[in-house]
């Protein structure tokens, strides 16, 4: 969802957020993308030690965000998730032994003897245990992902994971700021500086883009955006083949109220055209929110006028009834919905 600043682009997106969640969709939605970029606390090397796929590099964690994620998750879903199970399986890829172990209840009190003396063989005994038959529902792991920081990334990882890859409960991801996202970053880590920027003839400290945090790689997963690693090509905003949600969808929203370089949002758009129109774009759309026209906004103001916003609450309809108010609150505000909200209040 792209506009400017002010037309609304954040209300569709939570529009469209409670009509999911009313027709029984699960949804995580994340409205605040500014803030996930810059305050994460700190970052840690993936335990289970993940990779990107596509070139081997080591992911990383943001446990802080990601146990709040899963709390919120939890809180507007519980019901439906508790419904959901997975299996020891489902969780290797993101966890490590002793994560799955405490995950699934298939800790034992001998782990201490299988890990001491065979080292990584009695890791790997741990692990064929945690990867039984036993199973956990999505909400009694997201309730440890929400309770724990060592837990919360894998159990993040897991429940998307699963979530994006059945067909049995409709899911969307909904995510407003999502261009924060690829503006300058703001985690950094010495593992990823080190081993990625030795070759380099000046080496430099480089920010880690959103595809190298385990948090938002599922986000740039979906819309096959991510952002140039150390400048190599420029960099903005890059197409990549999507990674679709078997039933459901992903719906972001750019922001222009927040300090984003305009190369950065630009470069959104141009990625995802250019990608369409070389025929590898995949499903996906951009919607422009544009302003209210002269009759909207006749329509706007009558239901200002009818549930009491600002002024209009005691002018007894004089407001609506005149065209020149009317004319020249369209006028002031340009059919831009805040700004017209502000006209009316003040």
């Amino acid at each position: 969802i792209t506009g400017g600043r002010g037309v609304g682009k954040s209300a569709t997106l939570a529009a469209v957020v409670a009509s999911a969640r009313t027709s029984g969709w699960i949804v995580l939605y994340m409205p605040e993308g500014d803030r996930l970029r810059r305050h994460g606390y700190y970052n840690e090397p993936n335990p289970a030690g993940r990779v990107d796929e596509e070139h081997g590099k080591p992911l990383f964690d943001l446990p802080v965000l990601a146990r709040e994620v899963c709390g919120e998750l939890l809180q507007c879903h519980g019901e439906e998730l508790g419904r959901l199970e997975l299996t020891g399986a489902d969780l290797a890829e993101f966890m490590s032994a002793s994560q799955i172990e405490r995950a699934t209840g298939t800790e034992s009190d001998d782990d201490e003897e299988d890990d001491g003396g065979d080292g990584a063989e009695g890791a790997e005994e741990r692990r064929k245990r945690a990867l039984g038959t036993k199973t956990v529902s999505l909400a009694d792991l997201l309730k440890i992902g929400s309770e724990s920081n060592s837990m919360s990334s894998g159990c993040y990882a897991a429940a998307l994971s699963y979530l994006m890859n059945q067909d049995e409960v409709p899911f969307l991801i909904a995510v407003d700021q999502f261009n924060c996202l690829y503006d300058y970053g703001h985690y950094y880590n010495g593992e990823y500086n080190g081993k990625m920027e030795l070759t380099l003839p000046h080496p430099t400290l480089t920010p880690m883009p959103p595809q190298r945090m385990t948090l938002f790689k599922p986000l740039t997963d979906a819309m096959g955006l991510i952002k140039r690693e150390f400048n190599v090509g420029g960099d903005t905003p890059d197409s990549r083949p999507i990674k679709p949600i078997k039933r459901g969808g992903i719906i972001t929203a750019s922001t222009e109220s927040h300090a984003v370089a305009r190369r950065f949002t630009d470069g959104m758009v141009e990625s995802i055209t250019s990608a369409e129109e070389a025929g590898h774009g995949g499903e996906r759309d951009i919607v422009e929110v544009t302003p209210y026209s002269p009759l909207e906004v006749e329509h706007v103001l009558s239901n200002f006028e009818v549930t009491g916003v600002g002024r209009l609450r005691f002018d007894r309809g004089d407001t609506v009834s005149s065209e020149q108010e009317v004319a020249y609150l369209r006028s002031v505000s340009g059919g831009v919905g805040q700004l017209l909200l502000d006209a009316c209040i003040v």
